[in-house]
């Protein structure tokens, strides 16, 4: 049998970094040459998968660092040489940190852990052309990287190089912070490329060129969806917007992970990470979603956010070893105020976490009082199976389908298997359970197994936020105890003031009351906590849409539209409110809109369209969409008695209408809470069989 080949040879580009002076820093003062040496370890590591380098070796103050593309190895260093000197700047001068740095694209051979070939040779030997604090490239880098840079280049020759035989073009970056960004060089004359934007400028006499080159003027060349490698805001420049630094935009970290079934871990860490920073009461963490803002510039998150500051970074899970990489960046300026990179095992994830959640505080100068820190180190389980579980069953809850609640149920047993008092894990069954019963499955025994978990996790954890909410989502939702829910949710309110969902399932009780100011008072907390929030928004509208302001509920649904238009629950509020402001077309066109997203028949979106063609007078088109409804429930979908009721209103047939409320009653119903102020049974109102339904539901004297 052949021996097994263990020798692996690939096209890469390579990155040699080397500390300047660090050999006679180190006889001087070796101690601050290890400090630094330590700083300097910590900043890179956390560019270094930013910018999608996987470190090869590293050798004293040096690193071999190996990239897929030209682009993104250049794009690293430049951030490398950005981030250094922003910190040299107010730092005192026996504390700079200057780099060299040479890039080189050519074969490469991995054998036996080890990187080889004349890619490694030729970046190592480019690396010492490079000014303190510079960036050299060979010909082969400048090729694919020219004109796609916000940075010129500059050609120096084709220098000697030690044991390279072949002649080799050789490029320095020209960094324009760098005190030589307009200088000479010993090797040639300048020919300098600029991005395609700047070329008029080209053909200006040489001492524009040489004054042009102290000028800071980057345009941009289109989104990069890495915020920290936005440029330094133009001297020149409108005066940039004040934002609150202490407000974190907080977005989703990129997942590294080779493993499909590990990409949970970066989706998870966010979230997690939101958790620990809202404990300390100097902050304010703004969770964005990944969709529609990671490839904007960091001043455009921030002022969409209202946030002075972003929170982002890459995760990677590879079996029980995890990578966590972490970066604060300035929404102003973009620039990085600090990164670090996180490798160890999955046990010591929560350690990481607490440890990126202090350092933030320290690096905002944001006072940590004694109790926040105990609850940001606060474990709710030494099981790392547990947890780990209980992240899978979190991924699988946020789906908010159906397939996704009965996963998440799966992953929380499994947590709560492996550590019986884990509270969190009970909370999530909780969750689950009330999810199915509310949109997806008959409501009354799935309602029960909600009352079960919530009860488990306040029993095992009385003060925990998330437990009280769960508890207090069934009494609202399941059992209709407005005493009970009031109770639970306000305790959630009092023990996590910022907690958004404590809000959230808040204004829905003040929503069944009838109580809309009180209502509104809480969605617009939780919109503060949770501002680019669609479902935030959409639930606020729907709150003015119970209230009868249709314009504002209309408003409201639109922007959340506009946002994302595919939001199914945006546009199945924006077709009711559309429909009670008179504007049935719209209407019509809006919900059917929403059903091509959604995969085969979603009993409520049939249920809203026929209650809209019932209210614009069109009884045949709507006793169709009534059709399709009993026909689902005869093949054995749930359709929840309440939203049959909602048709029937409709079409002003009140004996059935107050018949399904009654089954609704007997049988369970996540919409039955709303039954007070929902408008589509205001035909009903004035009925004395409503009335009673209200009195047996203690919601009317």
């Amino acid at each position: 049998m052949p021996p097994e080949r263990t020798e692996q040879r690939k096209l890469a580009a390579i990155m040699f970094t080397d500390m300047v002076g660090y050999s006679a820093l180190t006889q001087r003062n070796e101690a601050l040459a290890l400090e630094l040496l330590e700083e300097h370890r910590r900043l890179l590591r956390a560019l270094f998968p930013a910018n999608h380098g996987q470190e090869i070796e590293t050798a004293g103050d040096a690193f071999l660092v190996e990239f897929a593309s030209a682009l993104e190895a250049t794009r690293c260093a430049v951030e490398i040489q950005r981030t250094l000197a922003k910190r040299n700047q107010v730092e005192p001068t026996e504390r700079h940190i200057a780099l060299r740095i040479g890039i080189h694209v050519g074969d490469v051979v991995h054998k036996d852990g080890k990187v080889m070939g004349d890619a490694v040779n030729i970046a190592a030997r480019i690396e010492p052309l490079a000014e303190a604090g510079g960036i050299c490239l060979s010909r082969s880098v400048f090729d694919q990287v020219a004109n796609k840079l916000d940075v010129a280049l500059e050609k120096l020759g084709s220098p000697e190089l030690k044991n390279i035989q072949v002649p080799m073009e050789v490029y320095r970056v020209v960094l324009p912070w760098h005190p030589d960004s307009a200088g000479r060089h010993a090797f040639s004359p300048l020919m300098t490329t600029r991005p395609q934007r700047r070329r008029a400028v080209l053909g200006l006499a040489a001492t524009v060129l040489v004054i042009g080159a102290f000028v800071v003027f980057w345009p941009a060349t289109g989104p990069r969806k890495d915020v920290s490698m936005s440029p330094i805001a133009p001297t020149n420049s409108v005066t940039p917007p004040a934002l609150d630094r202490l407000r974190i935009a907080l977005l989703p970290f990129e997942n590294l992970s080779p493993d499909r079934d590990n990409d949970y871990f970066a989706r998870t860490i966010a979230d997690q990470l939101g958790t620990k920073l809202s404990e300390i009461s100097g902050l304010r963490i703004i969770p964005v979603p990944g969709t529609n803002f990671t490839t904007l510039e960091p001043l455009a998150i921030g002022q969409k956010a209202k946030s002075g500051t972003l929170l982002t970074g890459s995760a990677s899970k590879t079996g029980d070893r995890i990578n966590v990489n972490v970066r604060l960046v300035d929404a102003v300026g973009g620039d990085l105020l600090w990164g670090d990179s996180f490798p160890g095992e999955f046990q010591d994830l929560e350690s990481i976490q607490n440890k990126v959640a202090l350092e933030v505080a320290r690096i905002l100068k944001v006072k940590l009082l004694e109790p926040e820190r105990r609850q940001i180190e606060k474990k709710y389980t030494d099981n790392t199976k547990a947890f780990e579980l209980y992240l899978k069953g979190r991924d699988a809850w946020n789906t908010f389908t159906r397939e996704g609640m009965r996963q998440g149920i799966v992953y929380f047993k499994e947590a709560i298997a492996e550590d019986r008092d884990y509270a969190l894990a009970y909370s999530g069954m909780a969750d689950c359970y009330t999810i199915l019963a509310v949109d997806f499955e008959p409501a009354k025994s799935v309602f029960s197994d909600a009352k079960h978990y919530a009860e488990l996790a306040v029993e095992r954890a009385p003060d925990l936020a998330q437990a009280q909410v769960s508890l207090g989502m069934y009494f609202l939702f399941g059992d209709l105890n407005w005493e009970k829910a009031w109770e639970h949710l306000t305790r959630a309110v009092q023990l996590k003031p910022r907690y958004a969902d404590a809000h959230h399932y808040l204004a829905h009780y003040f929503e069944s009351q009838g109580k809309f100011e009180d209502a509104k008072k809480e969605w617009n907390l939780a919109r503060e906590l949770d501002p680019l929030s669609n479902m935030i928004a959409t639930e606020l509208g729907q709150t003015y849409l119970f209230a009868g302001d249709y314009p504002r509920a209309i408003a409201l649904c639109r922007e959340a539209v506009a946002k994302n238009s595919e939001f199914l629950f945006g546009l199945q509020c924006l077709g009711v409110a559309l429909t009670f402001n008179g504007e049935f077309t719209e209407a019509i066109q809006t919900l059917k809109r929403a059903q091509t997203l959604k995969e085969g028949d979603w009993p409520l979106l049939v249920v809203e369209l026929a209650h809209t063609y019932a209210k614009a007078g069109d009884i045949l088109a709507a006793k169709d969409q009534l059709d399709i409804l009993l026909k689902l429930q005869r093949g054995g979908r749930f359709v929840d008695p309440c939203l049959m009721a909602w048709v029937y209103a409709g079409l002003n047939d009140k004996p059935e209408a107050l018949r399904w409320l009654d089954r609704a009653l007997t049988e369970g119903s996540g919409f039955l809470f709303w039954v007070k102020v929902d408008p589509r049974l205001k035909p009903l109102h004035d009925d004395p069989g409503f009335r009673d339904l209200l009195k047996r539901m203690k919601l009317a004297p």
